[in-house]
């Protein structure tokens, strides 16, 4: 429709007018996404669906701006007199915000989804009480780090309010710090339990015991 009006309109076909209703497009692609992701139930919600709204949200996102740049392609052979020159940086500035913004919820939600699997991991072999044992102390710290971020009071998905946003920065940076000591306590685990297993079957058991996080 863009590109018609742009073919067609005597007064709408210059850069500042397709400039201001693409980032209006934009601004109601974010909040779209907000109100369907919900930022105060992505930690409360199951994880695996926390993802599924997230993947959605940055699949609808991203093909909106490879529409545009297809549309913007046809504009050059449909009018070659006029085409879409204008500053893309400009347009996508807050929906990219937005959607790193959503890649780092995605990257954290996956995180909890496979950390949660720890609850029932059971080690067998002659050490698996001990290494069951560290398997749950794992998952006890991982419990405190996602209490965290069940606490906290500004809006995850807020990429406009400078606080939210380093707020969120430093949240994320000290959640993925902690998270790979987490994930070289349980490499250490492994290890034990893998010299351990008596067959290729123990192993194989233990390796799927702990599922992507192996």
């Amino acid at each position: 429709m863009l590109l018609l009006v742009w073919k067609h309109s005597r007064y709408y076909n210059t850069p500042p007018c397709l400039a201001v209703i693409m980032c209006e497009i934009c601004n109601d692609l974010v909040e779209q996404a907000r109100r369907f992701v919900t930022a105060p139930e992505i930690f409360a919600i199951e994880p695996p669906e926390a993802v599924a709204r997230l993947q959605l949200a940055l699949r609808v996102c991203e093909e909106f701006k490879t529409t545009f740049y297809e549309f913007r392609g046809k504009s050059v052979a449909e009018c070659p007199d006029n085409p879409w020159q204008i500053q893309v940086n400009a347009l996508f500035a807050r929906l990219d915000s937005f959607l790193e913004r959503c890649y780092n919820l995605l990257n954290l939600t996956q995180t909890i989804t496979q950390f949660l699997k720890l609850e029932k991991v059971d080690v067998g072999g002659n050490k698996g009480e001990m290494l069951t044992t560290s398997t749950q102390e794992v998952y006890r710290r991982f419990m405190a780090l996602l209490g965290k971020w069940q606490a906290v009071t500004y809006d995850v998905l807020d990429v406009n309010d400078p606080d939210a946003i380093k707020s969120f920065d430093a949240d994320f940076f000290d959640f993925m710090e902690q998270i790979k000591e987490l994930e070289q306590q349980l490499a250490s685990i492994l290890t034990v339990g893998l010299n351990d297993a008596g067959t290729v079957q123990g192993a194989f058991k233990l390796i799927d015991s702990f599922g992507a996080l192996a």
